[in-house]
């Protein structure tokens, strides 16, 4: 009995493993390339985020996929553009 609940552990730890490995390299607080200029909405990442794991965040408060912005491969595309002055950053899973 105690062999089979090792061999249950050790599974379910590469289990574990590899799905963090199918998250790739995480990028912190990266700010995406592009004009903070009250017009322009789209912005560009280094890499191209895993779907799902882009965190972006306007002056500090986190935007809502979809409804705040888009995004396809590496192109974010705000639903409005920021005005002069304002920061973006952006974590994510590449």
């Amino acid at each position: 009995m105690a062999k089979i609940e090792l061999d249950v552990q050790a599974n379910d730890m590469f289990r574990v493993r590899r799905n963090f490995q199918r998250l790739g390299q995480l990028v912190y607080g990266e700010t995406p390339a592009g004009d903070v200029d009250g017009v322009n909405d789209e912005f560009t990442l280094v890499s191209s985020p895993i779907t799902g794991t882009l965190r972006l965040f306007l002056d500090g408060l986190l935007l809502r996929p979809t409804s705040d912005f888009t995004v396809a491969g590496n192109v974010i595309t705000l639903g409005t553009a920021p005005s002069p002055g304002s920061w973006l950053l952006a974590d994510y899973h590449a």
